[in-house]
């Protein structure tokens, strides 16, 4: 959808989307007309026949405190939380009108149609034409349309114009505009800039930090490998969800900020240490190599599988040098995703600390526990709790160590006679001196 958007931006075209709701979507299903429908496509008597059981004789209640209904027998509608209810919805919905002179992208339930023209005028009479159609479909499938929920957008560069609102019916119903809608939960916007997008994606990541600053308790902490794969699954799910369409917005940068405090919960490393250093000890590669690399994947999908939706699409041509459309990005892979991972994580930090952490995976240490293995990581990085460092803060007034000189990072390391690469390697000598230092730094 987003590619067609941008095919418009390059042709000099308004873009109009009309996002289209249903009322209880999966409940109003017909039962007889999506049985008729299921043997037209399979030609499976005995198929058919199965579903019909599965669907029959489904009987419901409402309890309401102490009081409950009698029970009642559900006619019609899937079953919620099925594993086959959205597989039967596309069966039912799989005729559903495509008008010629629109686009339309449909997931489930969930329907966007597009339409394109050089002025608003023209979009609107394509957009109504196909409302019109849709309201002779819903009607025949028992569908319910629900225009008060139904929204619209326009999508082009002209900042004059920006105000400016399509002006549709649906069942003499008014469509309000939206400038943000949200579309299988990417939220866009007049210029494909994606901002409103990033900041609600990077506020989310903020309190998924919030929760995962609970496993990272000073006194015990879990386990190093708890942490990252919490992170990974609560954090990182969110920050690459679609990441192949807003991978170039300049707003991406607020989620990178979000994923940087997401690794300093995973390393228990201070703000003042390093970026690339964090990426390093968390074992996880930075945000841009990693939907970079699903940008790949994604475009390797595009040139190789007939299944894409894009599949032997051709990009349009490159008017507007600003715009970064899919079809003009990366190359497809060549290499697993690892190994670009790698190559490309060498090239961001040649001057890194350590040179040898380029995989995603936890450095020697892992397995230690949280008060250890977060002291290990900030004599690692020379960022912590010394006495130089409390004096800058204005905790202490004396920054002298036991021997006489500052006490800083590079003074504690210094005296235990350790060099980087056993603290990176965690031997035991390095172990002994983040057990030591623990309950300071």
């Amino acid at each position: 959808m987003c590619q067609h958007i941008e095919d418009g931006f390059e042709n000099k075209l308004l873009t109009g989307a009309v996002f289209v709701d249903l009322t209880a979507a999966y409940d109003t299903v017909n039962k007889k007309i999506m049985l008729q429908k299921l043997f037209k496509m399979t030609h499976d008597r005995h198929l058919t026949s199965l579903i019909a059981e599965l669907m029959s004789n489904r009987r419901f209640f409402v309890q309401m405190g102490p009081r409950k209904s009698k029970w009642k027998v559900a006619k019609n509608g899937l079953p919620q939380g099925g594993v086959l209810a959205p597989l039967l919805f596309n069966v039912y919905t799989n005729d559903q009108p495509l008008s010629t002179d629109t686009r339309s992208f449909i997931y489930a339930d969930d329907r966007a149609t597009l339409a394109q023209g050089k002025n608003k005028r023209e979009v609107e009479g394509k957009l109504m034409k196909c409302l019109s159609e849709l309201s002779d479909y819903y009607h025949a499938n028992r569908l319910k349309a629900n225009p008060g929920k139904t929204v619209s957008c326009m999508f082009h560069l002209n900042n004059r114009r920006a105000a400016h609102a399509l002006e549709l019916q649906w069942n003499s119903v008014k469509i309000e505009h939206d400038a943000g809608p949200k579309y299988l939960g990417v939220t866009l916007d007049r210029t494909l800039s994606f901002r409103q997008h990033c900041e609600n994606f990077a506020g989310k990541i903020q309190s998924r930090n919030n929760l995962l600053s609970k496993l990272a308790n000073s006194r015990w902490g879990a386990s190093p490998h708890v942490m990252r794969t919490t992170a990974l699954a609560m954090c990182y799910s969110v920050a690459e969800y679609a990441c192949p369409v807003w991978l170039d917005s300049t707003h991406s940068k607020l989620i990178d900020v979000a994923l940087n405090e997401t690794c300093r919960k995973i390393t228990g490393c201070m703000k003042s240490t390093p970026i690339s250093q964090l990426y390093n000890l968390s074992g996880i590669a930075p945000p841009l190599i990693r939907r970079k690399c699903h940008l790949m994947t994604e475009k390797q999908k595009q040139e190789t599988d007939p299944r894409h939706p894009l599949y032997g699409a051709l990009p349009s041509d490159r008017r507007l040098k600003s715009r970064y459309s899919f079809l003009n990005k990366e190359f497809a892979l060549q290499l697993p995703p690892e190994k670009y991972k790698e190559r490309f994580w060498r090239l961001q930090n040649k001057n890194n600390f350590h040179p040898t952490n380029y995989r995603e995976a936890l450095p020697p240490g892992g397995s230690l526990k949280w008060c250890t293995w977060k002291t290990l990581n900030r004599l690692r990085c020379l960022k912590g709790r010394s006495k130089d460092t409390l004096k800058k803060w204005g905790v202490i007034t004396d920054n002298k160590c036991a021997c006489g000189e500052v006490q800083t990072m590079e003074h504690i390391v210094r005296s235990s006679g350790l060099t980087m690469n056993q603290l990176f390697e965690a031997t035991p000598e390095a172990v002994q001196l983040a057990e030591k230092w623990q309950a300071t730094l």
